[in-house]
């Protein structure tokens, strides 16, 4: 969230002059893969513990859609 408020604050090219300066650049470049490789196994998880397709996809949808429908309602 860090890098978007920067760059919607300052404009593109401060978002990039502002980070490449920074030690933590690496960091920066590895929480999105890090983000979705947690998702993957946490899903995976649920599709685990799931007795059926059914079941997981209808827990997929109570999760996802309140956040969908605000979102939405929101824009």
């Amino acid at each position: 969230m860090l890098l978007h408020t920067v760059g919607v604050s300052y404009g593109g090219h401060a978002e990039k002059a502002y980070f490449d300066d920074t030690v933590l650049k690496p960091f920066y470049r590895l929480v999105l893969p890090m983000f979705f490789a947690l998702s993957g196994y946490l899903v995976a998880g649920s599709l685990v513990r799931s007795k059926t397709i059914g079941a997981f996809l209808g827990l997929r949808i109570i999760r996802i859609y309140p956040a969908l429908a605000v979102e939405v309602l929101v824009w």
